[in-house]
């Protein structure tokens, strides 16, 4: 019988299995790996959200310097326009209308010549101070908002470039003041922008709000165009500074601003806002809701003007006919008193009253009930425009006539939509200031009794 041995494995082709201790080691070091690691993640995340907070806090902090020193620059505009308008240009004023009341003296031919070339310079510089102040920080957009704001635009770019910029805007869409600040230079710097890049002489502005609550201002022209995903690319906006810069301002305002052009095809930009930095206005304080692009309403207005400013001329009526009675209403004393020699040399005017702001003047005219008043557009403790409105509405017989250094269109529409006969420029001399009081006057007292 064979009998089969059995051979052993030898000892160096044996599996090696590993001590329980040992695998117990591993796994344990396999657990501390794995919960260092955890440790590290989460360190990195808490220290990534830290950095970002960070982050956030400074970016906060440097829009709110940004925006401060966009305001503080507006501010400073509006302090040399307001130093330029409440002195210089009122001094101005006061020397025109003693110049006309002293010539009406003066039978001196030689004299009278003298004083006209003295009375043509004096106009010369008081337009100069109108057009720094108003390219300071136009008035308009203090008195009646943002769309008239733009409808000045559209006339100041006509006059100065030749370029004719088409307003449509939401006048009942009304930021605050400082929100207006920003979005009128923006605005004028894109459309600068166009007048100089875009290689046509027109363009249409935007202002509406859509249905997903968001306020879009657009300035579209059909220009030369330019590639405009390669300079949203570049970092510094190289050669486009001053959109860059409306860019960063878009931006701090919680906006976007969005680019649509090519090379050849046109360009439109884009200011997007949430409504909510907008608010509706009454017809109180600001001008009344219209829009400024329809031209049924410049239609309308141009013809309401047309219908009182009659084309006859009137002359001085003589001692013995009925005197007009008047109240001049202006808070630079120099100013009023000027008006105040000017009507009491006419034989057919009676000065009963001077205010120096909106309220005295609707004091005075609940009091005395004159014929008419004649008062500055822009006034302390309540303006021209408010006392206006509230006049026409109380005392219906009183007729009021506007003055003004800035005396636009949008001013004068909201004149007379107030209820005025007119709004007159400041510039003027005193011989045209009579004049068209008088003109109304008797337009007035024709249509009364037809």
């Amino acid at each position: 019988m064979n009998t089969k041995k059995i051979k052993k494995p030898s000892p160096s082709g044996a599996k090696q299995v590993a001590p329980i201790s040992e695998i117990d080691r591993l796994k344990e070091d396999l657990q501390s790996s794995k919960q260092q690691h955890a440790f590290s993640q989460n360190e990195l995340e808490r220290t990534r959200d830290e950095l970002e907070s960070r982050v956030k806090k400074r970016t906060g902090k440097l829009r709110s310097l940004a925006r401060e020193l966009t305001l503080a620059e507006e501010r400073e505009r509006r302090r040399i326009a307001g130093l330029v308008h409440d002195n210089l240009q009122q001094l101005l004023v006061a020397v025109l209308l003693n110049i006309g009341v002293t010539k009406t003296k003066n039978h001196c031919y030689v004299i009278f010549q003298e004083l006209e070339g003295i009375e043509l310079m004096t106009k010369e510089c008081i337009d100069i101070t109108r057009s720094l102040a108003s390219e300071l920080s136009p008035s308009v957009l203090h008195q009646c908002g943002l769309a008239a704001g733009f409808g000045w635009l559209r006339d100041w770019f006509g006059e100065k470039y030749g370029f004719n910029l088409e307003v449509s805007a939401d006048e009942s869409l009304m930021p605050d003041e400082d929100i207006s600040i920003t979005l009128f230079q923006c605005v004028r710097e894109i459309v600068f922008n166009s007048v100089k890049h875009s290689s046509v002489k027109s363009a249409r502005l935007t202002m509406v709000c859509d249905d997903y609550s968001f306020v879009n201002i657009s300035i579209e022209d059909q220009g030369a165009g330019f590639d405009a995903e390669a300079l949203v690319l570049q970092d510094s906006w190289k050669g486009g500074v001053g959109l860059f810069s409306v860019r960063e301002r878009v931006e701090l305002l919680g906006g976007v601003m969005l680019i649509d052009s090519a090379p050849g095809q046109g360009a439109c930009f884009t200011l997007r806002f949430p409504a909510k930095l907008l608010k509706n206005s009454g017809n109180e304080d600001r001008c009344e809701n219209s829009d400024l692009g329809k031209g049924a309403l410049d239609q309308g207005l141009d013809e309401i003007a047309a219908a009182k400013e009659p084309v006859w001329i009137v002359r001085k009526t003589e001692s013995h006919s009925p005197r007009h009675r008047v109240i001049l209403a202006d808070d630079h004393s120099m100013v009023r008193q000027g008006l105040v020699r000017v009507f009491r040399d006419e034989a057919d005017f009676e000065v009963v009253g001077e205010a120096a702001n909106g309220k005295e003047a609707l004091e005075m005219a609940r009091e005395q009930e004159p014929d008419i008043i004649v008062m500055d557009l822009q006034m302390p403790v309540m303006s021209g425009l408010e006392a206006t409105r509230v006049i026409r509405r109380e005392l219906p017989g009183v007729q009021v006539i506007g003055l003004s250094m800035d005396a636009t269109k949008e001013s004068r529409r909201s004149l007379l939509r107030a209820g005025a006969l007119d709004l007159l420029h400041k510039g003027g001399s005193a011989e045209d200031l009579i004049q068209r009081v008088r003109e109304h006057l008797v337009a007035k007292a024709l249509a009364s009794a037809s």
